[in-house]
This record gives C-alpha cells, structure tokens and sequence, in this order.
C-alpha cells in the first residue's frame, strides 16, 4: 500500500489526550519553522474541517491502523470538554502542517521550482490513489470506510484539498531528488520496460485455516503433491473461497489491493504456496499465485509506475528526512506542544495535563499515555483478509 508521500515524511503516533481549546485569541501562529510561520488560523481551520468529517475521520483511523500493522487506530478527536479537541489530534495535525511548511521552505532555499499546473495535477492523483489504497487494506473489517477518496476530498474545504495536493507535490520533488530518482515520463516507461514482472495482473488462491497447526498440516500435503484446490474445497474455514476452491480472484496494477496482495505473495511463482500466514481472529491463511499476465504499459499503467518510483524514493531518502527533521529550527505556541528531536525521532509532543490537585474538576483530564514521538512502522497486507472475503 502507498500511502501519501507526506504521511511517509510526517507520520506520528501520539497517545496522551488532553483537552485543547484553540479560540480566536490565539497567537497569530502555531509554530514558526525555521523561520517560516505556521498560522494558528490555518491549523484551526483544517481541525474544524477534519474534526466534522466524519468520512476523513475514518480515513485517518485506517491510516493509523495500517501504520500501527493493525495495532492501533486514530485516538480520540473531542477533549475532554465542549468545544476542544484532544492534544494527540492536535498534535497529529499540527505535526503534518509543520512538515509541510518545513517541506515548502526547504523547496525555495534549494532551488526547487514551485510546482507547475501539471505537477499539482499528477499529484492531486497520487494523492487520491494514495487514499484509496489506504482504504483498501481496511476493506472487508469493522473499520471498513464507506467513501472513497475522491469523494472524500470532494467533502473537504477546498482551500484544505489544495494544501494536501500541494504538499503531496512538493514531498514528491523532494524525495526524488534526495534519492536521485527520475520522475519523467520517459524514466518511468523505462523503469517499467526493466521491471514489468512487479505490475502482472496476479490471480490468487487461498485456503484459511483456523490455527497455525491446522496451515503447518496442509501445508505438509500441499509440499507432498496434494492439490491445492481439492484442499481448499475440503477444509478452508472461509466459505465464501472454499465454494470456489479457494480461488480468491485477479488483481491488477489498478486494483485497491494490488500493492497488499504482492505484500503476500511477492515474486512467488505460478503454482508456488506461501508458508502460513497469520490472518484475522486467530486463522492462518495459505497463498497461491494461479496466474500471472503481463499488463501492458499502455492500459494507463504510467500513473502506477510513477507512484512505485515516489514510494521508492521516500525509502531511498529516509536518512535525508531524518536529517531534514532534525536540523530544523521549530518553534511551537506550548498549547500545541513542544517540538522535541531524539535519536530516532522528531516530532511533536502534546502538552502535558495539569496536575489533578491543581484544577477545579481533575475528572476532566483523562490519563496521559505515551508522549514520545514515535516513527512510522511498514504496511500490512491484505490477500488475507481477502481470503476471508
């Protein structure tokens, strides 16, 4: 799964819940980065936006889970009173906004040109693609979001949406340079002529055991010779793929669950089984490719290949993020927290509760958890969710 370019450069998780309230008499700025100001309107604004979305509130818990690997969602938005949010929200946020800003300004000390008509428009599809593809990978679960990107953007302020592609853009020029990777059409054509195996439309089968013990044993027959199909249809716990004998379906480049489903089976060959993977609610899942088919470059597959390039490229230049996180000169109004750089990490942490003896109603904070930031984590596949339909 790809997620926005900016979410690989900024992603956060923050645990402590504070009540913030942010009125109009705030300073006139959030955080000034390197000298750049971050307005407090502008952060307001988009909490507002994003706070009353319910839609986008359930694209951010996806998010969160696929970078958690399914380990935690989007905490709590409200604080703990009317008309406050939660500082790990806030900090969440005002988190990817000082990235942003860090990201623009590095733009014009660099050299970088703004981006062009054209740039703002490839990036506004990989920013939908980058959506959808999160959405995916919580497709077919209870977190399932019931809108997909390009409505969900539709539902946003437009001054919100132009931001986000903005910095999606300039998140892409900046990791593709760091890592000396080339965008243009040519390059990505060429990078496709090299690789045209990691876009095959791939036809996977599965069976979904209900223990490892259970996969370890028709794993054993499968290995022995049995066939694949025959088993699913004896004792594959999910109805649906056993009536089908296991057959889970095609996927290609333009999938929802193309990049999870290549997580699962990678470069496996026709007829090859995966070992047992783990899967939802306990069950193992086994994997199998059936059939793999070239898809030619020139059923609109540019678009995919280029975001393949980008997510390269923002693995290529983590150390260039790092750098850039680290050396930054932030400054942060302390009702949004306090910008802290560690070893491992630079980010945002919210500001602390006040002490229970120290305020009229100490009900009113709830417990602090961890207030440390913490670094992105990799994706999670999906070909065994939907194995399980």
């Amino acid at each position: 799964m790809h997620r926005s370019v900016l979410a690989i450069v900024s992603a956060i998780v923050i645990t402590a819940v504070v009540a913030i309230g942010i009125g109009v008499s705030a300073p006139s700025n959030a955080a000034v980065v390197n000298g750049t100001g971050l307005a407090t309107s502008v952060v307001q604004s988009d909490l507002e936006a994003v706070a009353g979305n319910s839609a986008y509130l359930c694209y951010l818990n996806a998010s969160a889970l696929v970078r958690s690997s399914g380990r935690s969602g989007l905490s709590a938005v409200a604080g703990a009173s009317t008309g406050t949010y939660s500082s790990n929200f806030v900090t969440l946020w005002t988190n990817q906004e000082i990235t942003r800003t860090l990201l623009e300004g590095q733009a014009i000390s660099t050299g970088l040109p703004a981006p062009s008509a054209a740039d703002l428009a490839q990036a506004r599809i990989d920013l939908t693609s980058s959506i959808d593809s999160t959405l995916a990978q919580v497709a077919g679960s209870q977190y399932q979001c019931p809108t997909a990107a390009q409505a969900l953007l539709a539902g946003m302020p437009k001054a919100f949406v132009d931001r986000q592609v903005a910095a999606q853009a300039l998140s892409e020029a900046f990791l593709t340079r760091s890592a000396g990777i080339s965008i243009s059409p040519s390059a990505v054509k060429a990078y496709y002529d090299a690789n045209t195996s990691m876009f095959d439309k791939v036809c996977v089968s599965g069976i979904l055991l209900s223990s490892k013990a259970s996969a370890d044993s028709v794993k054993a027959q499968l290995d022995g010779g049995a066939d694949f199909s025959t088993l699913a249809s004896q004792d594959s716990i999910d109805p649906q793929s056993k009536a089908r004998g296991g057959v889970i379906g095609c996927f290609d480049p333009s999938s929802s669950q193309y990049q999870a489903v290549l997580t699962d089976v990678g470069s496996l060959g026709v007829g090859a089984v995966t070992a047992p993977m783990p899967s939802q609610g306990g069950a193992y899942v086994l994997l199998t490719v059936t059939s793999r088919t070239r898809t030619p470059f020139s059923s609109g597959l540019a678009t995919i290949v280029r975001r393949t390039l980008v997510t390269k490229a923002a693995t290529s230049s983590s150390e260039a993020i790092s750098r850039l996180l680290h050396s930054a000169v932030v400054s942060v109004n302390p009702r949004y927290g306090t910008w802290t750089a560690t070893a491992t990490s630079a980010g945002l942490v919210p500001p602390a509760s006040p002490a229970a003896g120290s305020i009229p109603n100490a009900a009113a904070n709830l417990p602090l958890g961890s207030s440390t930031p913490a670094s992105s984590s990799s994706n999670p596949g999906a070909a065994s969710s939907a194995a399980q339909g």
